[in-house]
């Protein structure tokens, strides 16, 4: 059920801050997955909180690993990476 969903993503996604650090993608990711999950319940001012952070943190972690790229193909990589958590993002704006 989705309470426990929420339930074992929160515990991953404590477990990904400490271990992996706040803008590691798997945490981003988990990030995500909670995101979906709150505005599935109806909770889209969590959900957009939670895909907020991961949008950031992303952009991050691309200025952070990807640093031998332009900022143009850095912005191509994250538009490639993240669209599917801009559409979500953009589509809780329609609910």
């Amino acid at each position: 059920d989705t309470k426990s969903a929420v339930s074992q993503l929160q515990s991953a996604l404590a477990i990904q801050k400490t271990s992996l650090g706040e803008e590691h993608p798997d945490t981003l990711s988990t990030r995500e997955d909670l995101a979906m999950l709150a505005a599935h319940g109806g909770d889209f001012h969590a959900a957009a909180g939670q895909l907020d952070l991961a949008r950031r943190g992303i952009k991050k972690h691309i200025g952070r690993t990807l640093t031998g790229l332009s900022e143009q193909e850095q912005l191509t990589y994250m538009r490639v990476y993240d669209e599917k958590s801009f559409q979500d993002a953009l589509s809780l704006g329609y609910a």
